[in-house]
């Protein structure tokens, strides 16, 4: 997967911002090419977990479109690794790109995690 430098930097400015809590987001990938990067809400407010919510309206307006979507949250300070919770908690996203950007270390990683649990690392360029 190849996340360019314009999309890996709207990433780290929507973490920073949400700091203390975890971000979360949406990555449009056309391809394997991140093209976008759609900051949600994180209705959880927390450092440890997220809930994304992004207005519906948008959300259709992505589904409408030929772009896949990669599901990403920050680790506030933490790797870029899946956690015990963010496996747990993979939920509609298991199977689908799972990118992780972790704040301390100013580091973005992708995974793929299934439903079972098994976590599997994507390459990023």
């Amino acid at each position: 997967m190849v996340v360019p430098a314009e999309v890996r930097a709207a990433i780290r400015e929507h973490a920073l911002a949400e700091q203390p809590n975890e971000a979360c987001g949406l990555v449009l990938l056309d391809g394997s090419t991140a093209v976008r990067y759609v900051p949600a809400r994180n209705v959880e407010a927390s450092p440890y977990r997220f809930k994304l919510e992004l207005d519906p309206a948008e959300w259709a307006d992505i589904g409408d479109s030929e772009l896949e979507q990669a599901v990403l949250h920050s680790h506030v300070g933490s790797p870029a690794y899946p956690s015990r919770t963010d496996v747990e908690n993979i939920g509609l996203w298991a199977g689908a790109p799972y990118l992780i950007y972790s704040i301390r270390l100013d580091e973005l990683a992708a995974f793929t995690i299934a439903a079972d649990g098994r976590i599997t690392e994507l390459p990023l360029a």
